[in-house]
């Protein structure tokens, strides 16, 4: 099978098989391989747009990895500066760390993409952007140190209009024993979305042209009952494309946590000792309804954002939401947070808004809607106290703590504890037809075993599993890497038969 690039080479996908000359006793138990900058010839990189490529030379990458005989080592890639649950290691393996490898190879204010190697942070590109004056807003997540192509890559997203970050890449280049471009003809960059069938070097990815009017939004219901009436309502505005980004919802718990850094009385009643005494810990109606009317919030609360080209389209839309929500669940508040409108600048002539400019109060910095990446949720992991930097955070999508130290200090019981919730959070989205869209590498297998298809097909009895997904990713494994030497097990994917 071959792909032919935007520089007309032809690339012939190989069978992954590279081998490392490394003792054949490892230690530690993993050895990590740091993949420094990539170097990039001056080739074209693409007219921009939805058809946007990755420049540089094909085999750059693939030739900065040793290839010295015999040991065939198994391959671990690091998401690196991303969270590392998303990748991990195992004994005997060699984990890649892309951080050194942070080149921004281009971005087009033009054509509203950038192209970034993997240890390219959010910081990294919002930075870039800036000191280039460039009038474009990244889309950021919650914690901006992460790697813009590992997130991407494990479908992260996060709250402006393009904060579906798998729809917004447009080109990357992967490398499988040789250097692949996606290209013309069938669109196999999907492969590479969790999976462990090569490893992405380069990703070009779209960014949102900066609007000439910009609205936080939130809208309140009382009631615990209201959610779905809430949902429902707002998610047909995100498909009419009024609201463009995605919603948060909050019920005081949440809102509670997020108010930490600049409220911190809310402590005690939120986490530690307090929780219980606060009735926040049991979740009852009562007594999460009360911490919603002391601190003047909704039972659920919903953060979006309105984006446009013109204040009055802005005008137009907030009219529209005001209508809907008042139609369709009585007793809703709808407010605005914060408006800014740009205004024509004599030395351009053009409108634009300055994300770092923008007075956005604090309260409404958590969630990044308008290009800004931060770390305010970082400030939860050292509520517990002792030495700053060592706290972490675990939640259904859950985080390993930075260096482990504070899982370590927790008492045996407390981690019984946490694996029986997190078994019986998995169990019931299960059985309400649920599933994560990331998980824990120790749960990836099971998540991958819940989408076997019931039915009857080819070799299956009535009822009979036939898991025809898992075939197929099965297939592609043992096709592209034969010996299972890229990131076994990663999102249930294994090389048959499975070592």
């Amino acid at each position: 099978m071959a792909v032919r690039s935007h520089e007309q080479h032809t690339i012939v996908l190989q069978p992954l098989k590279w081998n490392y000359g490394l003792p054949e006793t490892l230690s530690p138990p993993y050895f990590i391989f740091h993949v420094g900058t990539i170097s990039h010839s001056a080739t074209s990189r693409g007219a921009g747009g939805r058809g946007s490529g990755v420049g540089g030379r094909v085999g750059d990458s693939q030739s900065r990895l040793p290839t010295t005989p015999p040991l065939s080592s198994p391959l671990v890639r690091d998401l690196s500066p991303s969270p590392p649950l998303l990748s991990g290691q195992s004994p005997r393996s060699i984990l890649l760390h892309f951080s050194a490898s942070s080149e921004i190879i281009e971005v087009s204010e033009e054509h509203a993409y950038a192209i970034v190697e993997p240890g390219v942070s959010f910081f990294d590109l919002y930075n870039y952007i800036q000191e280039k004056g460039y009038r474009l807003w990244p889309s950021c997540p919650t914690l901006g140190w992460g790697s813009v192509s590992g997130n991407t890559l494990e479908r992260g997203f996060d709250y402006t209009p393009n904060g579906e970050h798998a729809e917004q890449q447009c080109g990357m280049e992967v490398v499988l024993g040789t250097a692949v471009r996606c290209g013309y003809g069938p669109s196999i960059d999907g492969l590479f979305y969790q999976s462990n069938f090569g490893i992405v070097t380069k990703l070009c990815i779209h960014l949102t042209p900066v609007p000439a009017s910009f609205a936080l939004c939130e809208v309140g219901v009382p009631s615990q009952d209201q959610l779905t009436s809430m949902v429902r309502t707002l998610a047909h505005l995100e498909r009419e494309n009024v609201i463009q980004n995605q919603t948060s919802i909050s019920n005081p718990f949440r809102c509670g946590l997020a108010d930490l850094p600049t409220c911190p009385d809310l402590v005690p009643r939120v986490l530690g000792p307090g929780l219980h005494q606060s009735g926040c810990a049991r979740g009852t109606n009562a007594d999460m309804t009360a911490l919603a009317k002391e601190r003047g919030w909704g039972y659920w609360t919903g953060d979006f954002a309105l984006y446009a080209a013109s204040p009055a389209i802005v005008d137009v839309n907030w009219a529209l939401v005001q209508e809907r929500i008042a139609v369709a669940i009585p007793g809703a508040s709808v407010k605005l947070t914060f408006r800014a409108d740009a205004t024509t600048t004599k030395e351009e002539g053009v409108r634009w808004l300055n994300a770092s400019k923008l007075a956005v109060p604090p309260e409404s910095t958590a969630i990044p809607q308008y290009g800004v990446p931060g770390t305010q949720n970082a400030a939860l992991m050292e509520t517990r106290g002792g030495p700053k930097g060592k706290g972490g955070h675990i939640c259904f999508s859950p985080l390993f703590p930075t260096d482990g130290i504070e899982m370590q200090a927790w008492p045996h019981d407390e981690g019984e504890r946490v694996k029986r919730l997190f078994d019986g959070l998995v169990e019931d989205a299960e059985r309400h037809g649920v599933s994560e869209y990331r998980i824990h590498l120790n749960y990836m297998d099971r998540v991958r075993g819940q989408f076997d298809w019931l039915g009857v097909g080819a070799g299956a009895g009535a009822g009979e599993k036939r898991d025809a997904l898992g075939q197929v990713s099965r297939r592609l494994k043992g096709v592209l890497d034969p010996e299972g030497i890229l990131g076994q097990g990663k999102s249930g994917i294994w090389t048959v038969p499975r070592t």
